[in-house]
Parts: C-alpha cells; sequence; structure tokens
C-alpha cells in the first residue's frame, strides 16, 4: 500500500519542482512561493505515511529513531507555514517570532515536526476567531554526545 500512496505523492513533489525551474527562469517569483508551499504541503503528506509505516513498525517493535541536527527555527516556520490554511479556514491568527533564537536542534526533525503540526492542527480545529503564537521563552542549548 506504501508504494500507491507514495508514488503519486513523488509525482507532485516533481512535477511542482520543474514548475519551480521554469517559473524561476521566466522571472515568476511570486508563483514560486506558492509552488513552494505545496511542495512542503506534499513533503508533509509523504511524511505522514511515513509516519503511519513508522507505527506499524513501533506495532512489531522495529521502530527507528533518525537523529539529525537540523535549524529549529526554520522547523517551526515551515510547520507554521504549513499550518496556515488550517488557521485561516477558522478565521484564526497564526503569528511566530523570535525563532532565530531557537538554534540547533538534534533529534528525529520528521518525528518533531509531526508533533508541532499535530499540535497546530489540533489548535485551528478547536478555536475559532483565536490566535496561536510562538514566542521562545528562553535560548535553548541542544549539543550531540559522542
Amino acid at each position: 500500500m506504501s508504494h500507491e500512496v507514495r508514488t503519486p505523492l513523488n509525482a507532485i513533489l516533481g512535477y511542482a519542482e520543474i514548475l519551480s525551474e521554469d517559473l524561476r527562469e521566466r522571472g515568476v517569483e511570486d508563483l514560486v512561493a506558492d509552488l513552494d508551499k505545496i511542495s512542503r504541503a506534499a513533503r508533509q503528506q509523504l511524511s505522514l505515511v511515513n509516519e503511519a509505516l513508522d507505527h506499524s513498525k513501533l506495532e512489531a517493535g522495529g521502530a527507528e529513531l533518525h537523529l539529525t541536527e537540523f535549524d529549529a527555527g526554520r522547523l517551526v516556520r515551515e510547520a507554521a507555514e504549513t499550518a496556515w490554511p488550517l488557521m485561516r479556514r477558522g478565521h484564526n491568527r497564526l503569528a511566530t517570532s523570535g525563532l532565530e533564537t531557537l538554534g540547533t536542534a538534534f533529534t528525529d526533525e520528521g518525528k518533531l515536526r509531526q508533533v508541532l503540526l499535530n499540535l497546530l492542527s489540533n489548535a485551528s480545529r478547536f478555536t475559532e476567531d483565536g490566535s496561536s503564537r510562538s514566542r521562545p521563552r528562553a535560548r535553548t542549548a541542544c549539543s550531540r554526545s559522542a
């Protein structure tokens, strides 16, 4: 089943990349930004499929973490951009600030992204005419042990 779900998503990602390159060459940058949002949403959907497969592995006792170091602010910003249409649908506001102070994180980026998207999705689903705000209070150092 994973093949049947992944193949169309990979096609969407591929076509979005081709269109994005063509539009950049033509100087139509405003549409490139929209294609980037479509690509992020498709990657997120692909991630959900992978998460479902990981859940199956977890139940079977074979789940793995894929630890990497990444920009935590970028991850929060991308999650907020992905969730923005959900927030807008409920007439909610979503604001982020201080993301540049987050620094780097060392964890499973895909799993953390999914947690953030689940939180934002729930916030949008159970809130109407409200607001959600991301503002780090203190910088947390994340380090990797050798």
